[in-house]
């Protein structure tokens, strides 16, 4: 082996030994970088009940302490959660956006490196944009079972007579069994029975003709 095959051949070595170094170092991932993102640049029109951002990645991360978001104006109440194995984050809001409002938000890795910078343009919304959330909100607690209401069996119906109170409409069979029935039914939704004033009545009777 001549004196310059030997260099070269050292030279290599040596790269290859910092290469495989700088794997070790860094895992082996691939640099963080954001392939999709929802709602899209210069969206308009986006509802301003809550905000409701996905963004995904090209590998999964870690741990949220990977990337950066910021949005401006700012957005209290904010919640972030890791979906689709680790590769989308979630960023939602507990309160309403402002109507009519262009937001900012941008994603950066933990380098502080811009991997994307989003906009977007809300709703218009007449009047306070406020009481739209606050009705959906008042309508989840006084009447948390309206998308199962009305609910029937041959032996019985219900029904909303008002914030937090039900109307049972029996037809037929004993009302002990039947009161224990919708207790039953209003656990399997997740509602205490005692959250409810119910009301049993009996149905009426249609005479025959």
């Amino acid at each position: 082996m001549n004196k310059k095959t030997l260099i070269l051949t050292i030279c290599l070595a040596m790269l290859s030994g910092l290469l495989i170094g700088l794997k070790l170092i860094t895992g082996g991932q691939k640099a963080l970088a954001v392939v999709n993102v929802s709602p899209e640049n210069q969206s308009q029109n986006i509802t301003a009940v809550r905000l409701d951002i996905a963004v995904d990645f090209n590998r999964p991360l870690k741990n949220q302490q990977e990337i950066q978001f910021n949005i401006s104006p700012q957005v209290n109440s904010l919640t972030f959660g890791l979906e689709n194995g680790q590769q989308t984050l979630v960023v939602t809001s507990q309160e309403p956006l402002s109507a009519n409002t262009v937001y900012s938000f941008e994603i950066k890795d933990k380098k502080n490196q811009l991997l994307s910078q989003i906009n977007f343009k809300t709703e218009v919304l007449a009047g306070d944009p406020l009481i739209p959330y606050q009705e959906k909100k008042d309508t989840a607690e006084n009447y948390p079972l309206l998308q199962y209401i009305p609910y029937e069996t041959a032996a019985f119906s219900v029904s909303y007579s008002g914030p937090l109170a039900l109307k049972v409409k029996i037809r037929q069979g004993n009302q002990k069994e039947i009161e224990k029935e919708v207790k039953d039914w209003l656990k399997s939704k997740g509602i205490e029975p005692s959250t409810h004033q119910i009301e049993f009545v009996a149905a009426a009777v249609t005479p025959a003709l």
